[in-house]
């Protein structure tokens, strides 16, 4: 490895790969005091793990194993999902919550962090690279790094990923997910059906076999025979409700 090789990978893991860690994290800070778990809630929230994954997954690849067709090749893949993920989740948070300038500004690095990692790996690798895209593929396989990083980078970029970014957006899913929980539970409990109301409760036929009164007054036949002649609409002499003939004279 000449000197610019050395310096371009120091750039990677000493600066490129940090600044894409804070930039992480302060967009984090941002959704939690938007209290996402209000607006946008659950959906933005697993776009948010999705990203992550999309672009740690080959940079934790990479310090591990050899910078290969095949590392190269879902590198360049998961760089164009994370822009195309990017994109879907500012188009989804826009109109459900405030996005104030500092996400945007972390937003800028975010997106382009990843891009410029990809091209890092492809300048420090341009046969790998030119066998991708023009074979012939003889190296197609991942191998372990011939000269591994040293163990206490590895291990403290690691902790810095989970405590860093892991556990935050971590938390950020459980929050939404109880806030989205109680809102179902609240719409619920609005839909419950309300009691019939009393007068239709009132205006029920007596049911077969019932011979107590009935909730707001006795039986139908008692409130007749107390209504006097006139209940129900009969007049004297009608039966049924029927007029009886006259004799004609």
């Amino acid at each position: 490895m000449n000197r610019t090789e050395r310096l371009t990978r120091e750039v990677i893991l000493y600066s490129l790969i940090p600044t894409w860690v804070a930039a992480g994290v302060t967009d984090w800070w941002c959704h939690r005091r938007t209290r996402i778990e209000e607006n946008a809630g659950l959906p933005e929230s697993l776009l948010h793990v999705a990203m992550l994954a999309q672009a740690g997954l080959p940079a934790t690849l990479a310090l591990f194993l050899e910078v290969d067709p095949p590392l190269l090749a879902l590198t360049y893949l998961a760089t164009a999902t994370h822009t195309a993920t990017a994109y879907l989740d500012v188009a989804y948070a826009n109109p459900r919550r405030t996005v104030p300038p500092t996400e945007q500004h972390a937003h800028a690095f975010l997106e382009v962090l990843p891009m410029a990692g990809a091209a890092l790996l492809t300048v420090l690798h341009p046969g790998q690279a030119r066998e991708l895209f023009l074979g012939p593929r003889v190296r197609w396989g991942l191998r372990p790094k011939k000269e591994p990083l040293g163990g206490g980078y590895v291990a403290g970029l690691l902790a810095t990923l989970a405590v860093g970014l892991g556990l935050p957006y971590a938390g950020e899913v459980l929050r939404c997910t109880r806030a989205a929980l109680r809102r179902r539970s609240a719409a619920a409990a609005s839909r419950v059906p309300a009691p019939p109301a009393p007068e239709l409760a009132a205006a029920r036929p007596d049911a077969p076999g019932e011979t107590g009164p009935r909730v707001g007054g006795g039986s139908h036949a008692a409130e007749v025979a107390r209504s006097g002649p006139m209940a129900g609409g009969v007049r004297p002499g009608e039966v049924g409700g029927i007029e009886p003939a006259h004799p004609v004279d």
